[in-house]
């Protein structure tokens, strides 16, 4: 009988304080603060706004409210970390070849017309001329040279250890 009563008793006390602490997380885990919060992130720099992964897309984007910076990368020929969204050339630049057969230096601007890449009927133009430096394709340094207190969430777009590292 003894050990009937000690096995309720656990049993009992078991389920009480799992309830309880189910519904007060906090009586046993200290609530983290994250570390930022961002409210507005902008997709490839806020792609919708202005010309995708470029410079200009990501002033633009800040100077609008933008908290955070998305963007992509690949690694160029020379092993230059590149921030482009696509593997090829021939959407945003008008010209063929993969990033990775190219050197840095030898890799085409951005073209200053260019679809809207989820509804292709919309075109996102650059109305102003002397922003042609700004189209560019970035390197990763240069964006974080450029944008030091800008948390940026950074998507990988290959397996590639090198790339990782840097």
């Amino acid at each position: 009988m003894s050990i009937f009563v000690v096995c309720t008793t656990f049993a009992t006390v078991y389920a009480v304080t799992s309830y309880v602490f189910l519904r007060k997380p906090q009586w046993i885990h200290r609530i983290r603060r994250p570390a930022f919060i961002a409210r507005n992130i902008g997709h490839r720099g806020g792609a919708g706004e202005s010309i995708e992964n470029s410079f200009l897309a990501f002033d633009k984007g800040l100077e609008n409210g933008l908290e955070m910076l998305e963007l992509d990368c690949h690694l160029t020929k020379d092993s230059q970390a590149v921030v482009h969204h696509d593997f090829t050339l021939n959407r945003t630049t008008g010209q063929f070849g993969f990033i990775r057969d190219i050197e840095y230096d030898k890799l085409p601007s951005i073209r200053s017309n260019l679809q809207l890449y989820y509804d292709s009927s919309i075109i996102i133009s650059n109305d102003n001329p002397h922003d042609t430096d700004l189209l560019r394709i970035p390197l990763l340094k240069d964006v974080f040279e450029r944008y030091p207190t800008t948390p940026i969430n950074i998507d990988i777009k290959e397996n590639s250890d090198e790339l990782i590292k840097q």
